[in-house]
């Protein structure tokens, strides 16, 4: 809201939140820079001693990048923020 209200400049923040923030809050005020300036390596926190599931998630993740379903998902959750009306 610093931003927003003329106090700052700029912010950078995580791309969810960003996206969310400027259709919620400040598209009028904002400009809002998709490309990422820094990338960082995330990944899923799992029961250690279970190597069948880890190369299951790994096929897993390779598919739906393949198939498509990634790039529907990224859309879905990050770059449309629609979804948020359906919050309560």
């Amino acid at each position: 809201m610093t931003v927003v209200n003329g106090h700052a400049d700029a912010f950078v923040y995580d791309l969810p939140f960003c996206s969310l923030f400027l259709a919620s809050t400040g598209a009028e005020k904002l400009i809002h820079l998709n490309d990422p300036i820094v990338s960082e390596p995330l990944g899923f926190a799992i029961r250690k001693g279970n190597p069948e599931f880890v190369a299951w998630l790994n096929r897993f993740l390779v598919q739906i990048k393949r198939d498509g379903r990634y790039e529907t998902i990224y859309d879905r959750w990050i770059n449309r923020v629609d979804w948020k009306d359906e919050l309560r």
